[in-house]
């Protein structure tokens, strides 16, 4: 299947690239028999990284994201996981006022975040420079009490995960596609 046409099959299952993103933008990254080769395997991956080719900070998709585990510094890391999982379920804001506090050094820090107008309080445990993947369920379980329309599916790469949100039946036909995704926590 041709990288346009799996590009067309995503986007009408609610993965849409974002204004200005071609297929360009995905041949800087693979060549173009990579992303052919196995039909949605590679893609599902790309359409949640940045672009690697200027401009600079452009995602292919803001209805997914991938997360790489390694990646906390410190609590401002919490904040962007909270900012960008909302932004897949096409809900951001949805926690908002998202606060953290960890120092690498300590067993434990704190992630707390306002949804439906009430705080909800995390603790998050300190491995290095991992993400507490208990708490990154928590956020995705608190947005999917609040958006009940879908649900968080991951595409898997061992250190970390493009996510989705979708509907069931989104995700069932992005299956019958061929696309290696799981349910979320």
């Amino acid at each position: 299947m041709t990288l346009e046409k799996q590009l067309e099959e995503l986007a009408k299952l609610a993965l849409p690239l974002n204004e200005g993103v071609s297929v360009d933008d995905f041949l800087a990254s693979f060549d173009r028999g990579q992303y052919e080769k196995a039909p949605f395997d590679l893609v599902m991956f790309a359409i949640g990284t940045e672009i690697e080719r200027e401009p600079w900070g452009r995602r292919f998709s803001d209805r997914a994201w991938y997360l790489d585990m390694e990646c906390i510094e410190d609590g401002s890391a919490y904040e962007k996981i909270v900012k960008n999982i909302s932004m897949v379920a096409g809900a951001p804001g949805v926690l908002s006022d998202p606060k953290a506090e960890v120092d690498l050094s300590a067993p434990t820090g704190t992630l707390s975040y306002r949804v439906s107008g009430k705080v909800v309080n995390h603790t998050v445990t300190v491995n290095d420079d991992w993400a507490d993947p208990k708490a990154i369920a928590a956020i995705m379980r608190d947005i999917e009490k609040a958006v009940p329309a879908g649900a968080f599916y991951g595409k898997d790469n061992g250190q970390g995960s493009t996510w989705f949100f979708l509907t069931p039946d989104q995700a069932s036909r992005l299956k019958a596609l061929g696309a290696d995704i799981s349910r979320g926590p």
